[in-house]
């Protein structure tokens, strides 16, 4: 069998893709950022500020100023990209500062996948980014209000885990620090390498970590039924990697999975094991505080919650792409992941072209922010209607 896809040039093309010229990334990336207009369009053509973007940032920039704003918390951490985004947005007429938001904001994704072959060194998460970013599934919230950057942005604290600091890094670091909470989780799988590195560290640092995680996912469970809550997890972190499928099923092939990443953890190379570290920090400290708020999750997590599913989905698919890289001495392993990694990008793709993907806003920019405008300008009330239904923002 390994004879047998040897032969194939097109396997032949795909040993050697790890260390592809750049220029095949940047064009990769360009196609990518070309998926995402496409997928965006329909929000980029008729904006309309959802929620936290005029509630929140915009509002605190009219009533503030900048440097009342700019370094403000909420949700107990900073969001400085954001905010910046809306402190640009503030200087362009009312009426259309819903496009400005949304389109800086999609020149600021669109900036970053650009970026993505310079950026991101590790070559398997390079290239989840440049395909999840724009086909991820049940993410509709994330595309593209600007509240909602710092999800795509967190992947730079990814990459920093399994690479060297470079001059670059101590601009962006202090950057990302302050736009979400996400280099936190950085930092605590950084930790574990050190503890790897160092033999005497070791036992401390795994120690403290064990206590740590139980400590809180004692408090979490008790706090709560458990069986309520067991189901809660198994249900929203199968709906994250599977992304769709009975909750039986999922149920099953999480545990095998489990059973899996134990089994193969110490065979794992160290990027790998990092990459795994990840996901279970992030679904441990995020996500599973997502899920135990659900009291039916199923389908609406994907309406209420998308954005807490697109970092694992992408972990997910970079841990298969890791998989296909090839190994000295191991051959079907990285044949078979390199079969899944292209069978379900063809999927990702039939879902782009066969469904839609995101969700229309309610009315239209005329018909909701115009007036709205309107009646500020004839009666002076500084408070406009935003979406969703029932918010509100103050322009002054």
């Amino acid at each position: 069998m390994p004879g047998l896809f040897a032969r194939w040039s097109v396997w032949s093309a795909w040993r050697g893709w790890p260390a592809a010229p750049r220029r095949v990334w940047f064009l990769l990336a360009a196609l990518s950022v070309l998926v995402l207009a496409v997928r965006v369009w329909p929000r980029l053509q008729d904006p309309q500020l959802w929620a936290e973007d005029g509630m929140v940032f915009l509002q605190d920039v009219y009533v503030t100023g900048f440097w009342g704003s700019i370094f403000k918390p909420y949700a107990d951490y900073l969001h400085l990209v954001p905010r910046l985004v809306a402190w640009f947005s503030s200087a362009f007429p009312l009426e259309i500062v819903p496009y400005a938001m949304f389109w800086t904001a999609f020149a600021v994704l669109a900036l970053f996948i650009l970026a993505t072959p310079v950026l991101i060194e590790h070559a398997a998460l390079r290239l989840a980014i440049l395909v999840i970013f724009p086909l991820s599934v049940g993410t509709n919230e994330l595309y593209i209000p600007p509240t909602n950057l710092q999800w795509f942005l967190a992947v730079y604290g990814i990459d920093l885990c399994m690479r060297r600091i470079r001059p670059v890094d101590w601009v962006l670091i202090p950057v990302m620090a302050i736009t979400g909470p996400f280099l936190a989780i950085a930092v605590a799988t950084r930790l574990v390498q050190f503890a790897e590195a160092e033999t005497r560290a070791r036992l401390g640092v795994w120690t403290a970590a064990l206590v740590l995680g139980g400590a809180v996912l004692g408090y979490t469970l008790f706090r709560a039924e458990i069986d309520t809550t067991v189901r809660v997890i198994l249900d929203s972190l199968g709906s994250a990697i599977l992304f769709v499928g009975p909750q039986e099923t999922r149920d099953i092939v999480l545990a095998a999975l489990a059973l899996f990443v134990l089994a193969w953890w110490t065979r794992l190379a160290p990027d790998a094991r990092y990459l795994v570290l990840f996901f279970v920090i992030y679904w441990v400290s995020i996500g599973y505080k997502f899920g135990v708020q659900q009291s039916h999750p199923g389908p609406k997590i994907f309406v209420a919650g998308g954005r807490y599913f697109f970092l694992p989905q992408l972990l997910v698919f970079a841990l298969l792409v890791r998989a296909a890289v090839p190994q000295q001495g191991v051959r079907l392993v990285p044949q078979v992941a390199g079969v899944a990694v292209a069978a379900t990008i063809i999927w990702l793709c039939e879902i782009f072209l066969t469904t839609e993907t995101l969700t229309p806003f309610p009315g239209s920019h005329a018909e909701n922010w115009l007036p709205a405008v309107a009646e500020y300008r004839r009666s002076g009330n500084p408070v406009l209607p935003i979406l969703p239904e029932g918010w509100f923002m103050r322009v002054e």
